[in-house]
């Protein structure tokens, strides 16, 4: 049972990173409003739902080994993931407002590069923020995955130093410093890889019985 919650983990992961990362390429790449709005689908439903559902798996699978950790953890992805809903539709505000003028018969060039400045600035710090939050459970996670050894010892530590240097990225880019997509690369590997190895391999065989099972 503990190897099938380990799956479906891994299978929620890379699902949730397939689906965000493909929303908000439809987003920041095309205008045509029905592309955006598919985009901001995949970010507000399926994104959230896969996110949401990998933490509540997690959870229950480390609930037993530390249960206020475990709490803090469901808290801090939860939120993380809810900023990031935030920031696709802070992308679709311009949509909604420029149908508005239309209709009203205003075509004030002006006000409308204020929305879509205020538009993408919105999307930005509810990005950043977002994941900082997100990092910030990746580190309580990687904790409990250490105390636990459900995993290879190597993988919760890579993903402690990896998740420190995303938040760092992420609070960089918030001082106006380009540098988060590239300091997101340890971090990102790590949850490929794990999830990768926890749809192949499972949990440590033993383990998972005597710590969560008891």
């Amino acid at each position: 049972m503990k190897i099938t919650s380990a799956r479906l983990f891994g299978i929620c992961f890379i699902l949730s990173f397939v689906s965000y990362a493909i929303g908000m390429g439809l987003m920041e790449t095309v205008e045509n409003k029905t592309t955006l709005i598919i985009g901001a689908l995949l970010i507000a439903i399926l994104h959230t739902l896969f996110n949401l559902g990998l933490l509540i798996v997690m959870f229950n699978v480390l609930k037993s080994i530390n249960k206020s950790l475990s709490i803090f953890y469901l808290l801090l992805g939860s939120f993380g993931t809810l900023m990031l809903t935030l920031g696709a539709i802070f992308l679709l505000l311009p949509i909604s407002i420029s149908e508005t003028l239309v209709q009203t018969d205003q075509h004030d060039s002006s006000l409308f590069s204020m929305i879509l400045d205020l538009s993408s600035r919105g999307n930005f710090y509810a990005y950043q923020l977002g994941m900082i939050l997100w990092g910030c459970g990746g580190l309580v996670f990687c904790n409990l995955l250490y105390k636990s050894r459900l995993v290879p010892v190597l993988f919760p530590i890579w993903g402690f130093m990896g998740y420190l240097i995303f938040i760092v990225g992420c609070g960089l880019e918030l001082f106006g410093k380009p540098y988060g997509v590239m300091l997101s690369i340890p971090g990102g590997l790590f949850e490929i890889l794990l999830s990768i190895w926890l749809v192949t391999k499972g949990f440590n065989n033993g383990v998972v019985i005597t710590k969560v099972n008891h």
